[in-house]
């Protein structure tokens, strides 16, 4: 495993380095006292993505159509600093657990 401490907008390009050399956010938590994101990656073969947004619908279109595509959600994490998403998916078949469900509370106004 490979702890980084990052801050802020550095996570998206640190993360995007990462991915080119074979590793995916395994664990992810934000330190207020620090300011500061705690970020584990580990080294993998198998795909990841990732999508930011607070906006409810697009979060879980996304998601839908990433598990189309054999994907299968591993993190998400409500961003303290600016309420925002955080979902990481993964291909990998070996993650932890035997299952994953995962529903959100949503109001849509018309």
């Amino acid at each position: 495993m490979v702890p980084l401490a990052v801050h802020g907008a550095r996570l998206t390009m640190k993360y995007r380095r990462s991915m080119i050399e074979g590793k995916a956010i395994t664990g992810l938590c934000y330190s207020s006292g620090l300011g500061q994101y705690g970020v584990v990656m580990t080294e993998t073969r198998e795909g990841q993505c990732y999508h930011r947004s607070d906006d409810t619908i697009a979060r879980s279109k996304w998601m839908h159509e990433k598990s189309k595509e054999g994907y299968h959600p591993t993190i998400i994490f409500k961003d303290p600093t600016n309420r925002r998403i955080l979902v990481v998916m993964t291909t990998d078949q070996n993650r932890s657990g035997l299952g994953y469900h995962c529903t959100f509370s949503q109001k849509i106004i018309n």
